[in-house]
């Protein structure tokens, strides 16, 4: 048994949400020996600490949705058909889903789903891991690519113009219904009880059951699309993909206010933390609004999709085997990438909460304090620690121990 007791994992929470501390090596288990809580202002706060062994499915009082969650890509490699997931969006598990070349993929109700890049077939998964492969309604045209979770539903058009939606709410059982519109849908985003569409000739589309849709024309005679749509805090953003470097917002899918992305940003859209990110090429761009941008700058090209969890935006390379994270959008660090050839990248997930045991329940920390915690306890294996600051972002937290083997 190794003897050695060192710093195991600190973190500084820049907010009230519940984050890992620690989790223990998946094939051994730890011993901690202390926990450090260091109050960094002039205020005093509170603060929670939970254990949570693993092989026990229980409500517990974690607040933060994120926990459990993971983010999973869809695309294709050589004549393997590939998925991978990632905790973090930092280091990635390779998984293959089967048959077919795989293009977007959404999460919604508890499972993911895939849809083909071509034919009619989509797959299923509870876990991102292993996957069941469906099979969609035939259409004209060859095949399908842009899937959305909207309106709890999963909604799918065909890859190339088509008047002609599927919607399901398990991904397994398909009905087909018209967009009743004539232009080309992209992407979807809900939010507030209405669902919108960017799309073709400079329209949006605006429903309220995402089955009867009605258009608007944003600016006339412009013929710009609109590819990428998202819903934050309580605003619709959309995005042009015709060079023109544009945006626009809406709080009810109807009235929309133009602005202007970044010079040189385009690519795929994102929202969380308070922040509409794009980011494509070297280039990304940031907004709390939606209408003013700051240009940020990716360390690495060729980026395809980007998808927010766990408190960082993760922007994937196709085919460039890298990724890259960032908490704002602007400042980015360079990874190592699910190397699949992703098109496709959802952050989703059940909430799974191990059972939960108590350590410090919202314990009281004075101002410029450091408290040594001594709970002594073993971690079994996967286990881990959650922490959650009180303090709105002034605590730092530390764990010492050793991992057994």
């Amino acid at each position: 048994m190794t003897d050695t007791y060192k710093k195991l994992a600190a973190i500084a929470p820049t907010n009230d949400e519940e984050k890992f501390l620690y989790a223990a090596p998946a094939a051994t288990s730890s011993l901690v020996s202390n926990i450090t809580v260091a109050n960094r202002s002039s205020s005093s706060a509170t603060f929670d600490i939970n254990i949570y062994q693993s092989g026990i499915t229980q409500q517990s009082d974690i607040d933060n949705s994120d926990l459990g969650k993971v983010f999973v890509t869809t695309g294709r490699e050589g004549s393997s058909q590939f998925s991978s997931l990632s905790t973090n969006g930092i280091t990635w598990t390779p998984t293959s889903i089967g048959f077919g070349n795989w293009a977007q993929v959404a999460f919604g109700n508890g499972v993911f789903v895939a849809t083909g890049l071509q034919y009619y077939f989509a797959a299923t998964s509870t876990n991102g891991i292993s996957w069941t492969i469906r099979t969609l309604p035939p259409l004209y045209y060859s095949g399908y690519r842009w899937i959305s979770f909207v309106s709890n539903q999963f909604i799918v058009r065909t890859n190339e113009a088509s008047n002609e939606l599927h919607r399901s709410t398990n991904g397994i059982t398909w009905v087909g219904t018209s967009q009743g519109s004539p232009f080309h849908f992209t992407n979807m985003a809900s939010g507030n009880g209405i669902t919108i569409a960017g799309g073709s000739s400079d329209r949006v589309a605006y429903s309220t059951n995402s089955i009867s849709w009605v258009s608007t024309s944003l600016s006339a005679g412009i013929g710009r699309s609109w590819a990428n749509s998202v819903y934050g805090n309580g605003i619709f953003c959309i995005t042009s993909s015709d060079g023109d470097n544009r945006s626009a917002v809406s709080t009810n899918g109807l009235s929309w206010t133009i602005g202007t992305l970044a010079s040189g940003t385009g690519g795929y859209l994102a929202y969380g933390n308070g922040y509409f990110v794009i980011a494509g090429g070297t280039a990304s761009g940031s907004s709390t609004n939606g209408i003013d941008w700051t240009r940020g700058t990716i360390p690495a090209s060729m980026y395809s999709p980007l998808a927010y969890g766990s408190g960082v935006f993760v922007a994937i390379g196709y085919q460039t085997g890298v990724s890259a994270t960032s908490t704002n959008g602007i400042t980015w660090t360079q990874r190592v990438g699910p190397n699949n050839r992703p098109l496709g990248l959802v952050f989703g997930g059940p909430y799974i909460s191990p059972n939960s045991n108590k350590l410090y329940s919202l314990s009281t920390i004075d101002a410029n304090e450091t408290l040594v915690l001594e709970p002594g306890i073993v971690l079994s294996a996967s286990s881990s620690i959650v922490i959650k600051d009180g303090s709105a972002g002034n605590l730092t937290f530390s764990t010492y121990g050793v991992e057994l083997s």
